[in-house]
């Protein structure tokens, strides 16, 4: 009886590490450092990545921001402009930003982004995203990337929405964070 409540009790702290460990995994920070530009990827919460990509911006941290993404709606503005004018009411001049406004998936993100840092001759980026979205999306750029000689610093925005240690106590939370990690596995499987 003893071994069973032991083994219990171990398998039990076993999952909560694991739990508690999947955050703070697919939430892939690297310390912050100057760059030539930010790269801020539409989503869920474009309202959180802009702010983020703005205080980066308004730290000094590159004098430039490309926010990517298309509309959901091809009748409505895109998630890149929306991202755009949330930065821009936040202090970021207009100048000073980038639209690439086709990309709808994180591989498209990558791509497009890819062809406007080459023509900028940018060689180093501030990657921004939610944090549940960061992994996946650095794995991404660097295949998209591969070869090109750009270095990429991840800086995941805090999303409210979703919390890197507890997300597996709130249900939409526990969802979106299993989808992401099905989609992260993909794109491993891919390479």
């Amino acid at each position: 009886m003893f071994r069973f409540v032991v083994g219990v009790v171990v398998g039990f702290l076993l999952a909560l590490a694991v739990l508690l460990s999947v955050g703070t995994f697919l939430r892939a920070a690297d310390q912050t450092r100057r760059a030539d530009v930010i790269v801020a990827l539409s989503g869920d919460s474009t309202g959180v990545r802009a702010a983020a990509a703005a205080s980066l911006y308004r730290a000094g941290l590159a004098p430039a921001i490309i926010f990517s993404g298309a509309s959901e709606d091809p009748n409505s503005i895109s998630s890149a402009a929306l991202m755009a004018r949330d930065a821009m009411a936040l202090g970021v001049p207009r100048e000073a930003i980038l639209l690439e406004e086709s990309a709808r998936t994180t591989e498209d993100n990558a791509r497009f982004v890819r062809e406007m840092m080459r023509v900028k001759s940018f060689s180093s980026a501030l990657l921004v995203t939610s944090g549940y979205h960061e992994r996946r999306a650095a794995a991404t750029f660097a295949r998209a990337f591969e070869g090109a000689g750009v270095r990429f610093t991840n800086t995941p925005a805090d999303d409210p929405d979703w919390d890197p240690v507890l997300w597996w106590l709130h249900p939409d939370q526990r969802d979106l964070t299993l989808r992401e990690l099905g989609k992260l596995a993909l794109v491993y499987l891919n390479q």
